[in-house]
C-alpha cells in the first residue's frame, strides 16, 4: 500500500516454536512493548569487542542498560567489573544479557507458529489492498 518491497519480521518469527529462542525471550517478546527497548551500544562495549562509534541495537532495556547506558564514562571506568557480570550471567539471563528486539513489538502479544504469523500478514496486507481498491473504484 505505502510502496514497501519487503517486510521485516525477525522479532515477530523470534517469539514461534520453530524459533531458535527460549521460553524466556519468548515470554519477554510477548509481554513488553516499543517502550521496554532501547537503542544503546552498551553491550557492545561490556561484551567486547566493541564496535565502532555510532553503531548499537535495540534491546529489551535490563539491569545492565539501567546501570550503564547513561554513564558511558563510568562503564569505561568500571568495564572490568560490567564484563564479569555479563560472562556470569546464564545464557538466558536477560537481566544482564541482551534480548535485541525490533520496534514492532508492540504488536506481539502472543507466541504464535510461524505459519500463522504469515497468514495473519498475508490477511492484513490483502485486506488492505481490497480496501484501497474498493476505495479507489
Amino acid at each position: 500500500m505505502l510502496g514497501a518491497t519487503g517486510v521485516s519480521l525477525g522479532t515477530r518469527l523470534y517469539a514461534s516454536p520453530e524459533a531458535l529462542s527460549d521460553p524466556e525471550a519468548e515470554a519477554a517478546i510477548a509481554s513488553s512493548g516499543a517502550d521496554d527497548t532501547i537503542r544503546t551500544e552498551v553491550f557492545d562495549r561490556v561484551r567486547g569487542p566493541a564496535w565502532p562509534a555510532g553503531y548499537d541495537g535495540r534491546a529489551l532495556r535490563n539491569r545492565t542498560v539501567d546501570a550503564w547506558h547513561d554513564r558511558p564514562e563510568d562503564l569505561a571506568a568500571h568495564l572490568d567489573e560490567a564484563a564479569a557480570d555479563y560472562r556470569a550471567s546464564s545464557s538466558e539471563g536477560y537481566a544482564v544479557k541482551p534480548l535485541w528486539v525490533g520496534e514492532g513489538l508492540d504488536l506481539i502479544d502472543a507466541v504464535l507458529p510461524a505459519a500463522d504469523i504469515i497468514s495473519d500478514v498475508v490477511a492484513q496486507a490483502t485486506r488492505s489492498l481490497e480496501a484501497a481498491r474498493t476505495h479507489l473504484t
